[in-house]
């Protein structure tokens, strides 16, 4: 039998909320779906970026970019640096180069550098703006702390025998990397190209890696003005000073024109123009007006307290002798060739000119005057009255013999005593 009985008023007006609600879930659900669907088209649109290396290994063993230009990228290296590019605190670190071929400014905050593909992180980069077509060195010193403030040191090193660098970004992936061989002293490994390594004769740091970069480079190793600057040079001693050891070795003599103390710590002195600081100055104070003598013997004594011995020798025939301050920039540069045995090459009193002296004044005044200062400290530990002052063994022009006419060579003996002295039974040999 059908129940023909009318709803009450309570249940008529509980049908229509439910059926209002019923209707507005089904009128909001293909909004959400609209807005779920836009959420997993973007997610899986930017997936490849996240997790996808962003590099690819070519068959040469060279990581290229898989976007061309996109992002900074490694270019120039350095794993055996004895005196190519000087850190601030004037050591020399290996280095590596990073460049931004892109046309923005990039900030490489929270990028990593690292030799260790089980390790990608050993270096993470501060906020560090790279403007377009800059380059920026990164010293691989080991240090945890760069020593000078502004500069980027890493906590590793680089092999001289060859490894591997990378450079990521800050999830990890990959952006660049280069596999190197064994690298010499000074020598670089040096992107060439967009995929092209090579190792270079000259190296580029934070310029363009071509010869006109190199140039460029050249030019911010020359020293601001100098009050200590190199003085007189001898590179063939045989009896002009001998250093504690009784040995006659090569010098070279630095001095101080002005009147304020300059300290010479990790100043620089070198044979070799590809390596300004071949021979490190310890902690030595140079006084205004003061002359520093350092012997060129080779066997690189350092003790403030005693005789300064560098760790090369000069070439007698031809060679170069360049002073650099702490940064590696050459203070000055003198090329010294074919000097005679015990003559000196050094600067005319208060110019910048340089002659020869047969008279070579090492601790003084390049006058006579200051030969004759330094003739009491050079035997004052002889006990003999007299002494040979001066010896010539190639005579061509100087001191003809009046009876014969000929040019011999000749002794110079020199009485240094207050006393006439008999040379009656002495000999010469």
């Amino acid at each position: 039998m059908q129940d023909n009985r009318t709803p009450s008023p309570r249940q008529q007006a509980a049908s229509r909320q439910i059926s209002r609600s019923v209707r507005t879930r089904v009128r909001l659900f293909p909004d959400i779906l609209v807005v779920v669907l836009a959420l997993l088209v973007l997610f899986f649109a930017i997936k490849p970026n996240l997790t996808a290396p962003a590099a690819q290994q070519d068959d040469a063993g060279l990581t290229g970019l898989q976007v061309e230009g996109s992002t900074p990228i490694l270019s120039e290296l350095m794993a055996l640096n004895k005196g190519a590019y000087t850190a601030g605190d004037g050591n020399y670190y290996d280095w590596i180069e990073i460049y931004n071929p892109t046309g923005e400014n990039f900030n490489l905050e929270g990028y990593t550098l690292s030799d260790n593909i089980e390790k990608l992180d050993k270096y993470v980069f501060p906020a560090t703006v790279l403007s377009p077509g800059a380059y920026l060195i990164v010293f691989a010193s080991g240090l945890s702390e760069a020593p000078t403030q502004g500069e980027l040191h890493a906590p590793f090193k680089l092999s001289s025998m060859g490894e591997s660098v990378y450079l990521c970004d800050p999830y990890g992936n990959i952006l660049d990397q280069i596999t190197f061989d064994a690298l010499g002293i000074d020598a670089v490994h040096a992107r060439t190209g967009t995929q092209e390594w090579e190792q270079l004769t000259y190296y580029t740091p934070g310029y363009p890696n071509t010869k006109e970069g190199y140039a460029a480079y050249e030019k911010t190793r020359v020293a601001p003005a100098s009050p200590v600057k190199l003085n007189e040079i001898m590179s063939s001693n045989s009896i002009t000073i001998a250093d504690e050891d009784g040995d006659y070795a090569d010098w070279v003599e630095l001095y101080n024109s002005s009147d304020e103390p300059i300290n010479l710590y990790n100043y620089g002195l070198s044979d070799d123009t590809g390596r300004t600081k071949q021979w490190v100055f310890p902690d030595v104070t140079l006084q205004g007006g003061e002359y520093l003598m350092i012997y060129l013997s080779g066997k690189n004594r350092v003790d403030p307290a005693g005789n300064l011995h560098a760790n090369f020798r000069l070439n007698s025939y031809e060679g170069t002798v360049l002073f650099s301050n702490p940064q590696g920039q050459i203070i000055e540069q003198v090329q010294v060739d074919n000097l005679a045995t015990d003559t000196s090459y050094g600067r005319v009193e208060g110019t910048d000119q340089w002659q020869n002296y047969s008279h070579p004044t090492p601790g003084y005044p390049n006058t006579e005057e200051g030969f004759n200062a330094l003739q009491p400290s050079m035997y004052a530990d002889m006990t003999t009255p007299v002494i040979i002052s001066e010896v010539m063994n190639n005579n061509q022009t100087f001191l003809k013999d009046d009876e014969t006419g000929a040019y011999y060579n000749w002794v110079e003996l020199y009485n240094r005593s207050g006393d006439t002295v008999s040379l009656n039974g002495w000999m010469l040999s």
